[in-house]
């Protein structure tokens, strides 16, 4: 067994989350006549933020509201103009066919090499319920799956800069690395001194 391999399956899991929406997007044909599947890429993930922001705030989220969004941000940055119809549209789209994998969880399949076992992991990366405010309509919150994807991307990694860092010189030094084991170290410094400043301000 290599110990890099250790926990192979538990870092899959979570990288599982950005294949399979990126995967979604790719081999679905739907809108590539509006958006690049690229810029397509990002309106998924500008949603995903704007459904993480609404839920921090404990506002409901709504398909009109993001179908607003959709519609401002494909004219603003995407040079799209949009009716508001074909940004209901795309919007729906991307919630239901690409978010929602049409309310079927998303099935992964990966290997523990300590065991020789493949696991397989399934998930939804966004959950609707219905609307407090009006019963006839739904309401979209991040899983906690969904969390980890768009928390893990800015956030988190913001929060533990200083903890990779730290992991980063143990590694090294395991490994005998020591020019990586120094990159590390001044790496710590800058951060702990802004961390520093930071507090003075």
């Amino acid at each position: 067994m290599y110990d890099f391999l250790n926990n192979f399956h538990r870092r899959m899991e979570k990288l599982s989350y950005s294949f399979l929406i990126d995967h979604k997007v790719s081999t679905l044909t739907a809108y590539k006549d509006y958006f690049s599947a690229m810029d397509l890429i990002n309106l998924v993930y500008s949603l995903m933020c704007f459904v993480l922001d609404r839920s921090l705030k404990d506002e409901e989220c709504t398909l009109n509201q993001m179908a607003s969004l959709v519609e401002e941000l494909a004219s603003r940055y995407y040079e799209r103009k949009l009716s508001e119809q074909e940004a209901y549209d795309i919007t729906h789209f991307i919630v239901y066919k690409i978010l929602r994998n049409d309310g079927k969880p998303f099935v992964f399949t990966t290997i523990d090499y300590a065991t020789g076992e493949k696991k397989i992991f399934d998930f939804h990366l966004l959950q609707q319920k219905t609307s407090r405010l009006d019963h006839n309509k739904s309401t979209f919150m991040l899983t906690r799956e969904g969390y980890r994807l768009i928390l893990g991307a800015l956030e988190v990694d913001e929060k533990t800069q200083i903890d990779i860092n730290q992991m980063i010189l143990e590694l090294s030094l395991k490994r005998k690395n020591f020019s990586q084991g120094l990159s590390a170290v001044e790496n710590l410094n800058n951060l702990i001194t802004a961390q520093i400043n930071v507090i003075k301000n």
